[in-house]
């Protein structure tokens, strides 16, 4: 629908006077919009969906801020800019912070895991993980499964089973703690890690 055809200072004034559903009014004529803002300030493949319910959200919460008469949509665009820079800033942060914690991971476990597994035959410890992995309940191992060995996305997993990704992510969690324990009661892992 094009915001020509839609009131957007009204449905704000009918907003703020309680009548919430007109807000969804304000939310057709710029949701395309908000869209192309967060679309082409995100890294390419990024869904803009969970971004964009929050541009409407923050914008909803500072409704009385907005001077009527003034262009709404430069206004939205602006929080969905704002919240755009605020997203890429903390992926950047998380994915520093994940580098910098991998190297150190890595630098502290790899000459214990080395020491370690001198001892042992790849067949063995390929044989203890299927086992430890089958030790699962079957959707946490159809999940686990699926990211680790066919390469498939938390979302994707998440959609095909109609979950949220948190709940994917939190599976594949709770699969990697139940793998390693179960990898250390077999001696496979040391206690240490």
């Amino acid at each position: 629908m094009d915001t020509g055809e839609i009131d957007i200072d009204g449905a704000i004034r009918r907003v703020l006077a309680g009548e919430l559903d007109a807000y969804e009014h304000v939310v057709r004529a710029c949701e395309a919009k908000v869209r192309i803002v967060l679309a082409a300030m995100l890294p390419y493949g990024e869904p803009v969906d969970d971004l964009a319910q929050e541009v409407f959200v923050t914008a909803y919460n500072k409704l009385a801020d907005y001077e009527q008469g003034r262009d709404f949509v430069l206004w939205i665009k602006e929080i969905a800019r704002n919240l755009a820079r605020n997203e890429w800033r903390r992926r950047s942060r998380r994915r520093a912070f994940r580098e910098r914690y991998k190297t150190e991971v890595e630098q502290t476990v790899r000459p214990l895991m080395d020491e370690f597994l001198d001892g042992l035959h790849e067949h063995e410890i390929l044989s203890a993980i299927r086992q430890c992995i089958a030790t699962l309940g079957e959707k946490s191992r159809e999940v686990f499964e699926g990211y680790y060995l066919h390469g498939h996305p938390s979302k994707v997993l998440a959609a095909e089973r109609d979950r949220p990704d948190r709940w994917v992510r939190v599976t594949l969690h709770r699969g990697r703690l139940a793998v390693a324990d179960c990898l250390t009661k077999k001696g496979i892992l040391p206690n240490a890690l």
